[in-house]
């Protein structure tokens, strides 16, 4: 669905003070209305021809439309007429088949990730570069493991960051945290979507909740909230840490390309393509010594 934007300053604009001031300001306005709603859905990038302007349903069609030429509210075409500056207010076809692409690829990718999951196939990772990639041990060499290299073959991914590039901190690392905690921080069994909502509430710093009325969102909330508690179990970390950090990290990165950076996108993207937990270096060993 794409939305006709009208700002709350449309009521007073010389332009359509002016309009107000003819005969057919009712007929005008709400022609432009209709108009902009159909540029709107069919993506004309604010042009519409003469004839569909006629089946609209405006009585004094003509006279409205020419009301609207004449305060610059509308440009005369050679097939019809055009809104003025529709691209500055209003989303182009070029950005609206764009988002439908990056959003329609988000949901396949999700869904793939899901039945395989339910089939026991390996998964896809995300590698600390951002790339997605298909995770099986034969691909992956054993110096690989240790490090956490990404395997060769890759595709891009825009919309995830890994939980790589959350800091992962040790209990000595815990317990010397500048909030001065003295002692390690304990998994909390009760960890779910309401602390999602509660922590990402904080990291924001206005209140937020999963939008239930999306399809498929709370049970997303919900396998999110899993996998944090399964990382934090395995690393004896604390779930609301790691979980503001992976919020935070990923606004970091929606924010450097300009996107949308709601947290329900957030609930999308990491849901089911989540990484594999790093696994931790070995200390190093004089083996001489």
């Amino acid at each position: 669905m794409v939305w006709f934007r009208v700002d709350d300053g449309f009521c007073d604009h010389p332009k359509v003070e002016a309009l107000l001031e003819g005969k057919h300001a009712g007929d005008a306005i709400a022609l432009w209305t209709l108009a902009g709603s159909w540029c709107g859905k069919h993506l004309t990038d604010g042009e519409i021809s003469a004839a569909k302007v006629a089946r609209l349903g405006i009585a004094r069609h003509e006279k409205a439309a020419a009301e609207l030429v004449r305060v610059r509210l509308w440009e005369k075409t050679a097939t019809g007429f055009r809104f003025h500056n529709w691209l500055e207010r209003q989303s182009s076809r070029e950005n609206v088949e764009l988002t439908r692409a990056e959003t329609a690829e988000r949901v396949r990718r999700y869904r793939d990730n899901k039945r395989e999951k339910k089939r026991g196939a390996p998964r896809e990772m995300i590698t600390e570069s951002g790339n997605v990639t298909r995770y099986t041990p034969e691909n992956v060499t054993h110096d690989e493991r240790v490090s956490n290299a990404s395997p060769s073959v890759t595709r891009n991914s825009a919309h995830t960051i890994p939980f790589h590039s959350v800091p992962i901190r040790t209990k000595e690392e815990n317990q010397n945290s500048a909030l001065g905690e003295s002692k390690t921080p304990t998994v909390d069994s009760s960890f779910s979507r309401r602390a999602i909502e509660r922590v990402i509430s904080e990291a924001r710093g206005t209140p937020w909740k999963v939008p239930t009325n999306r399809f498929g969102m709370a049970q997303r909330a919900d396998e999110v909230a899993e996998s944090i508690r399964e990382m934090a179990a395995e690393y004896d970390l604390d779930c609301e840490y790691l979980c503001k950090e992976a919020f935070t990290r990923w606004v970091q990165a929606r924010e450097k390309r300009k996107q949308d950076t709601t947290p329900h996108v957030w609930l999308e993207d990491w849901a089911g393509a989540l990484p594999p937990a790093p696994k931790p270096q070995e200390p190093w060993r004089d083996l001489e010594g």
